[in-house]
């Protein structure tokens, strides 16, 4: 009987040598990714909104009244700087410019008579055969004759500009986006016609909360996301702030050029942003991935004894109070210090004291 229990015993001791073996086996032989955390500077992360919009916008309209004669040009047209959009019926125009050129034909001509009368009353007087107060009356009417003509090409002239106002034209490059006007109607002066918009040249613009207004400058970033390419970021550049505040909103204008790569885009467009200001601050800052939360609103990561990467080293677990988060990163405010080496990957199943094989991360400082 005593040989039994002592066999029995011995089976129950070899199987639980046996796993407790296996178990420790496995331990240590767990691969985790790690990185050494140091203090970097934290940068605060600000979501926005914002649309893109064009440098330029006009509302065209003639600057004479009349009916339109052409209008070949329509919403989606792209046009030159100086290409004909619209000409107006200038029938009328163009008579009296006829009537103008023969007002100046008739005072360019009354003028040289009056230079030749005025040249032949100067020779007489030099032999005294013409009296001197004549003299002065053609000089007189020479100088009336020259201000008639004057005056007739200034008519002239007149007629020519408002001549060359029944014509339209595109006062930049860009895109017809509205025709408000069609063959045979009546315009007037202001009468907005069609609307032109550049899309050579695109900003975005951004409501930004007033009370960043002084953390801005020319270092700060905007990330971007634009509908016309929804899976990719952009960062603006040339940032300029608007220095007036929106009553109401209690926000401010930022506005921002688009960089050379973006995708084709469009006035209007809405785009998604991240505003990055500086925090003023370094800290020790993790990759997310480090972070465990538990139910009861600990917050943890697995630090590992040394950074004898490559090699077999013990894991323990630090309760940490996370700051702010940014770029796939979170800020450590306690709980870790510069140096220390966090698991990144594979810290799902540690336990305290858990010897593991440790490997480098990519995701680094």
């Amino acid at each position: 009987m005593f040989i039994q229990r002592a066999v029995r015993w011995l089976r129950v001791f070899s199987v639980l040598a046996v796993v407790t073996f296996t178990a420790a086996f496995a331990r240590a032989q767990v691969t985790v990714e790690a990185v050494i955390v140091q203090p970097e500077a934290v940068v605060e992360p600000i979501p926005l909104t914002g649309s893109v919009s064009a440098l330029q916008l006009s509302s065209l309209s003639a600057e004479v009244s009349g009916v339109v004669k052409r209008a070949d040009v329509y919403a989606g047209d792209h046009v030159a700087a100086g290409e004909p959009l619209l000409q107006l019926d200038s029938e009328l125009t163009r008579l009296a410019l006829d009537g103008a050129e023969a007002h100046v034909a008739r005072a360019q001509a009354q003028e040289a008579e009056a230079q030749r009368l005025l040249a032949e009353a100067q020779d007489l007087v030099r032999e005294h055969n013409i009296a001197a107060t004549e003299v002065g009356a053609r000089q007189a009417a020479l100088a009336s004759a020259r201000a008639d003509r004057q005056v007739a090409e200034a008519d002239r002239a007149l007629t020519q500009a408002r001549l060359k106002k029944h014509s339209l034209t595109a006062p930049f490059a860009g895109t017809v986006s509205v025709k408000h006007t069609d063959v045979g109607e009546w315009v007037e002066p202001g009468t907005a016609l069609l609307e032109l918009v550049s899309t050579e040249q695109l900003r975005v613009d951004f409501q930004v909360p007033q009370r960043y207004f002084h953390r801005i400058n020319e270092q700060t970033r905007v990330v971007m996301t634009l509908d016309s390419a929804p899976n990719e970021t952009f960062t603006a550049v040339n940032l300029r702030k608007v220095p007036l505040s929106r009553p109401g909103a209690r926000t401010f204008l930022l506005r921002a050029s688009l960089p050379a790569d973006v995708p084709q885009s469009i006035p209007g467009m809405a785009v998604s942003a991240t505003l990055n200001l500086d925090a003023g601050r370094r800290s020790v800052t993790v990759p997310r991935d480090a972070l465990l939360r538990y139910p009861d609103g600990r917050t943890v990561v697995w630090v590992a004894e040394s950074d004898s990467f490559g090699e077999e080293v013990a894991v323990s677990e630090v309760q940490v109070t996370p700051g702010v988060a940014f770029a796939g990163r979170v800020e450590i405010t306690q709980g870790l210090s510069g140096g220390q080496v966090v698991v990144t990957r594979g810290n799902e199943a540690l336990q305290q004291g858990q010897r593991v094989q440790l490997r480098r991360s990519n995701q680094s400082n």
